[in-house]
């Protein structure tokens, strides 16, 4: 099954990837097309900017951003950034009555 939750994200290699296509360089840039699962482990396929794409291991890239304009939803890691910042006293969170503060 194929998984396009993360098509459109950039990532780049976190170490040197030896592929059948060639050489892709730690730091080498590309845009994420599926994620699939494929005997057993997942892989992500990737459009490298070097101008072939390939299937990586989640663990040789780090996917770090959707396109520029995109609909998409923030990842998780970005939620915490859009939430507000909910402040509570003491005393207004022991009486059990209280109105959450945002900045």
């Amino acid at each position: 099954m194929l998984d396009r939750t993360h098509a459109g994200f950039r990532c780049h290699t976190r170490q040197l990837l030896r592929t059948v296509l060639g050489d892709l360089p730690r730091g080498s840039r590309g845009t994420v097309a599926y994620e699939m699962d494929n005997l057993g482990r997942h892989l992500i396929l990737v459009h490298w900017d070097q101008g072939f794409s390939v299937p990586v291991f989640p663990d040789e890239v780090e996917v770090y951003s959707a396109p520029r304009g995109s609909n998409r939803a923030p990842s998780t890691g970005d939620l915490s950034e859009l939430a507000p910042h909910i402040r509570v006293s003491a005393p207004e969170r022991d009486s059990g009555n209280f109105s959450a503060l945002t900045d």
